[in-house]
């Protein structure tokens, strides 16, 4: 009996699996009454077989947004939410750059990243070693207006 369940659980697995180039997922869905993804198929100890899907939910957008970036992409992050605190409700940042000038400037402790030095001047319009030492649009400059929200 757990032999035939393992082996439909095989099987379902291989149809979700090819399940877009074979079998079409609007012909003969088994979930009808929500839209569902990502199906995994279950055997519990006593023989009994689930069929586990995430579903989807019609919920309204939120007024404000959850901005989630790591390392350079945390100062995009870190610049919308000084730019358009009353749009962002949250800022989830994981090993972030905040300062610009340190890397990849090179001005703080780490050396400078001479394709990165040169994208960094051109997207800031920096023309002048002058200016780069005078920049003041790091992250760590804009505490205050990204803490606003």
């Amino acid at each position: 009996m757990i032999q035939s369940k393992v082996i439909i659980v095989f099987v379902l697995s291989i149809l979700f699996a090819i399940g877009s180039t074979k079998i079409k997922a609007q012909e003969k869905p088994f979930i009808t009454h929500m839209y569902t993804a990502d199906p995994s198929a279950h055997i519990w100890n006593d023989g009994r077989l689930y069929i586990y899907a995430s579903h989807d939910v019609d919920l309204p957008l939120a007024e404000k947004g959850v901005l989630e970036k790591m390392s350079r992409g945390a100062v995009y992050a870190l610049k919308r939410a000084a730019e358009n605190h009353r749009k962002v409700s949250a800022v989830y940042i994981d090993n972030p750059l905040l300062d610009m000038k340190s890397w990849p400037c090179g001005l703080g402790q780490r050396s400078s990243s001479p394709d990165e030095l040169t994208a960094f001047r051109k997207d800031c319009n920096i023309t002048s070693d002058d200016q780069l030492r005078k920049f003041r649009n790091s992250p760590i400059d804009k505490v205050l207006q990204i803490v606003k929200g």
